[in-house]
């Protein structure tokens, strides 16, 4: 490693310069920065590498340049004797940071920041980021290693820990701990890969995939009930969740994204099914996700639309969206009232309308009893990628924790022409 000062002429004037550090290795060149002395240029001598002025002020000047060689040493020192390949940029990250690294969780932080400028990422993926760091440091804190764990002293038997820890003590379910993993992992790749750390703790560390659980969604007939039932003014508030909640299993819709319907996002549409036929108009609903910002397009239900017309004014943002913890704890309070024994939460509206999208039952003629409008389409069963795009997702990729085939499509297909016993 060669360290190296070099002036640069001041803007204020010809005779000013300012001195400038960096440092070469490897053939491979990076700039420390300014050293913030500035002198005048008859007073420096590149050579010998120092100031030659005769006054007590040039003296102290010297003396903080050779500190700075000093502490660009150290580092080097420091790096040589971790017996790990090191790069040219890692010594700057070193010295930058007074030689001690980064910890773990300001690299965390370093990288929120850096993610959080990325257009391409979405503001619910920067906030699932967020609660991992925390997680983390938490965990940290607990074990009394949040001041001192580098980087590179997050391996394999920390993520254990961790993963433990999120196991027994939080009661996480796999797929959130497989989730925390991969954030972690992440984050140790990027840091190495950008010269945070000196290496990848969790190199070759595999991550085993976490069996899906079964889909909870509600029937045809749950969903009916739920429909029909009368809450009475005295419990508006859940006669009011139970509507938006409906509408996230009649629109598959994420929780953030019924919070943020509006009606510019609902339109007229005419299209002809064939160039013969005549054209035909209904109801849109296509809007952006809050999460991915990729467009869920439908035409919308006659459902949603009636519990609008009826009890909204037509208007989606009429509805008073509770917060994601409170509705969850309110559809609690429904299906104990309807002595429902399954666990229902926000999510579970969108894994009804995969299921009954996959399955059949979406346009269902048991739902014209309270929604004659429904008879205008068949009840069939849609395509996977049809029940993609209407979700607004671009990837079967772990649909499988929504919806899966069951003997509903498989006899929708089959189509018996008798009812003979084969």
């Amino acid at each position: 490693m060669e360290p190296l000062f070099w002036t640069h002429q001041s803007k204020k004037s010809k005779d000013l310069v300012t001195i400038y550090f960096r440092i070469t290795m490897d053939k491979t060149r990076v700039e420390l920065g300014s050293t913030g002395i500035q002198i005048n240029r008859k007073h420096w001598n590149q050579e010998g590498q120092l100031i030659t002025a005769r006054t007590g002020e040039a003296q102290q000047q010297n003396q903080t340049l050779g500190m700075l060689k000093t502490k660009v040493w150290a580092v080097y020192n420091d790096l040589i004797r971790t017996n790990e390949p090191f790069t040219v940029n890692n010594i700057k990250k070193l010295f930058k940071q007074e030689g001690k690294g980064y910890s773990f969780v300001s690299l965390f932080e370093v990288y929120l920041k850096q993610i959080a400028k990325d257009p391409e990422i979405s503001r619910g993926t920067c906030q699932t980021y967020e609660v991992v760091k925390n997680g983390v440091a938490g965990w940290l804190k607990e074990e009394k290693k949040l001041p001192d764990l580098s980087g590179e002293g997050f391996g394999v038997a920390m993520m254990e820990g961790y993963r433990t820890w999120l196991r027994l003590d939080l009661k996480r379910k796999p797929a959130t701990i497989r989730k925390h993993t991969q954030i972690v992992k992440q984050l140790l790749t990027w840091a190495a890969l950008n010269d945070y750390t000196t290496r990848n703790p969790l190199q070759g560390y595999r991550i085993l995939k976490v069996k899906p659980n079964e889909p909870v969604y509600l029937t045809v007939e749950e969903c009916l009930e739920l429909l029909t039932y009368d809450f009475g003014p005295s419990d508006k508030v859940l006669g009011e969740v139970r509507d938006y909640f409906l509408m996230c299993c009649f629109s598959g819709l994420a929780f953030a994204d019924i919070k943020s319907l509006r009606s510019e996002h609902l339109f007229y549409r005419s299209y002809r099914p064939s160039e013969q036929a005549e054209p035909l108009g209904m109801m849109w609903l296509e809007k952006g996700r809050v999460k991915t910002d990729v467009k869920a397009r439908q035409p919308l239900h006659p459902i949603v639309k009636y519990i609008l017309d009826t009890r909204y004014g037509g208007k989606p943002e009429n509805i008073h969206v509770r917060p994601n913890q409170k509705t969850n704890l309110y559809l609690k309070v429904i299906a104990l009232r309807l002595e429902w024994k399954k666990v229902i939460t926000t999510h579970v509206g969108r894994k009804t309308f995969a299921n009954l999208c996959l399955n059949g039952g979406l346009y269902s003629e048991r739902f014209a009893e309270v929604c004659p409008a429904v008879l205008s389409f068949k009840n069939r069963s849609f395509s996977t990628e049809s029940t993609l795009a209407m979700m607004g997702r671009t990837s079967a990729k772990g649909f499988e924790a929504y919806a899966t085939v069951d003997e509903r499509r498989i006899m929708l297909e089959l189509q018996p022409v008798t009812t003979a016993t084969v």
